[in-house]
């Protein structure tokens, strides 16, 4: 249900504001299962629910895969840019017309499964330990806010 009330916004919405001409690029990054790169081709979860809204609503939509920060930078500086899988922040609040959302999952650590001597069970236990991220990740800013470098 809440798919089909996204399609149904994205329709309303574009049907009001573009023209059949209209051209979006959707900024992206490599994320498995809500978008990669399969056969030259931006597919995933997410890619294809936009897709899918774009064919709805006859705009003309091209997928553009990038590292994280720089998918970001590109698609606040297209004014005819969208960016699809990012985690909705008060610091990005203004900076995007909010649509979804589109899926949810938790987040999760992990390890390697012969490392038996890792058990955290809260956050200050993770300052024993390096976690590695991508820069500019939603969860580096969640991380520094805890108080990590």
């Amino acid at each position: 249900m809440r798919i089909r009330s996204l399609l149904f916004a994205i329709w309303t919405f574009s049907a009001s504001c573009f023209s059949s001409e209209t051209a979006l690029t959707i900024y992206t990054e490599e994320f498995p299962p809500y978008n990669f790169l399969q056969k030259g081709k931006v597919v995933g979860v997410n890619a294809d629910i936009v897709a899918m809204a774009c064919e709805m609503a006859k705009i003309k939509c091209t997928f553009a895969l990038f590292p994280w920060k720089r998918a970001m930078t590109l698609s606040l500086k297209d004014p005819k840019g969208g960016l699809v899988s990012t985690s909705r922040l008060p610091s990005r609040e203004q900076k995007y017309q909010w649509v979804g959302p589109l899926i949810s999952s938790p987040a999760c650590f992990y390890k390697l499964i012969e490392r038996d001597d890792i058990h955290i069970s809260n956050k200050e236990e993770l300052a024993n330990y390096t976690v590695g991220l991508h820069k500019g990740d939603v969860y580096e800013q969640i991380l520094r806010y805890w108080g990590f470098k």
